[in-house]
């Protein structure tokens, strides 16, 4: 979504005007938008790669899930509307990756033995 919004011409100019946060709107106006496509592509790359671990599976999944989870606290920083989208996501990605973690911990390779000294004859 943001590499067409990026192709399309999107300022973002108004993405942190919700903020609770004076020096995120301020942080946002002077640094991230005069300077959007070096913001934006890193974030384009970001989300490429959650989403590329999430298909790997196990701990590359479970790194990815946090990975988002940690990506929508920090969107909550933007404003009450982002709440809409980043809570129920949260509570959704929080639970894949306990299924995941689970899952993992049940699936994982029994321990090695202990190698046991031949007794000589």
């Amino acid at each position: 979504m943001n590499t067409l919004l990026l192709a399309l011409g999107e300022d973002y100019a108004r993405f942190a005007e919700g903020s609770y946060f004076p020096f995120v709107r301020h942080t946002w106006h002077t640094l991230v938008v005069p300077n959007i496509e070096l913001w934006i592509a890193p974030l384009i790359a970001f989300e490429a790669a959650v989403g590329t671990l999430a298909l790997l599976g196990a701990r590359r999944t479970q790194l990815a899930y946090a990975a988002a989870i940690a990506f929508h606290v920090a969107l909550l920083a933007f404003g009450p509307g982002f709440s809409l989208w980043s809570l129920p996501m949260i509570g959704a990605l929080a639970t894949l990756l306990g299924r995941e973690h689970r899952r993992d911990r049940h699936t994982a390779p029994p321990a090695p033995k202990p190698l046991i000294a031949a007794k000589a004859a």
